[in-house]
């Protein structure tokens, strides 16, 4: 089976969900790829409402961080159910990832990923339109 995951990296409204999109229509439409995005603010929508004050994302809020991981965690699942019954698949797991560890943690449980470190700011104006992106792999 050959799989990719390309998972999204910080930072807060860079276009990581801009980049997921384009990402995926030019890999359906040029490659013939099954792609799906899992988006895990789409998650948290559905099991905790649409709006969150600033506490909410608080990394000391503990009871908002386990609804927080869960939704990862569900959002994570689906994508590893989507890689496993489609051949030749791209995941694209949206989310800021902004840990080491929840970066490793979705590096362990897929086989092949592509990362794409999202990194847009005032520092990149002019460099590709006002954006940059780096591209990692790893195997």
């Amino acid at each position: 089976m050959s799989a990719f995951n390309a998972h999204l990296n910080p930072t807060l409204g860079r276009g990581k969900t801009h980049i997921a999109r384009r990402l995926g229509r030019y890999l359906e439409f040029f490659h013939a790829t099954p792609v799906e995005i899992f988006n895990v603010a789409d998650y948290r929508r559905k099991l905790c409402g649409e709006q969150h004050d600033p506490e909410w994302f608080d990394p000391h809020n503990h009871e908002a961080e386990e609804l927080r991981e869960s939704c990862h965690n569900a959002a994570t699942t689906d994508m590893l159910v989507f890689l496993n019954t489609h051949e030749n698949a791209v995941a694209i797991f949206d989310s800021t990832n902004a840990t080491f560890k929840r970066r490793q943690q979705l590096i362990d449980k897929v086989r092949f990923n592509i990362g794409i470190h999202c990194m847009c700011g005032f520092h990149c104006i002019g460099v590709l339109g006002g954006g940059c992106m780096c591209l990692y792999v790893s195997s």
